[in-house]
């Protein structure tokens, strides 16, 4: 499992900017983004391994971080794995609360998913990882 952090920011005068120049002068490593606007503010969510390093920067810009257990798991480009996934959730009384994924290589990509019971949601996805072909 990760850390994914949730920060809400304004969505204008450079605070996404902001964030990102404060997450790099600790030093902080990124393993995933998320950002949305609606109106005035804007959500980002991003894992990251320093929490320490995460928290003075966030702080250093008079927000706090929000933080969440996540699971990147690995998926095929096909829908129906995707489809395939969620109802293996679903029936094993797992909701999730935030997907969001990418991939820098064809045929596969890792899918980042939050969940309201983040442990039952570990065994799950660990036994549906092994079910794909990659």
């Amino acid at each position: 499992m990760q850390t994914q952090y949730t920060v809400v920011l304004k969505n204008d005068d450079g605070d996404l900017q902001r964030l990102a120049a404060a997450l790099a002068a600790e030093e902080a490593s990124l393993y995933g983004l998320s950002w949305r606007t609606e109106g005035d503010l804007g959500v980002v969510r991003f894992i990251a391994a320093d929490e320490e390093a995460v928290e003075r920067a966030v702080a250093s810009m008079g927000s706090r971080a929000v933080r969440t257990p996540v699971l990147s798991v690995p998926m095929a480009t096909r829908a129906s794995d995707l489809g395939r996934m969620l109802k293996l959730l679903e029936q094993g009384g797992v909701r999730a609360q935030a997907l969001y994924g990418s991939s820098d290589r064809l045929g596969s990509w890792r899918l980042v998913v939050c969940a309201d019971r983040p442990e039952r949601a570990e065994k799950l996805l660990g036994a549906f990882s092994e079910t794909l072909s990659l």
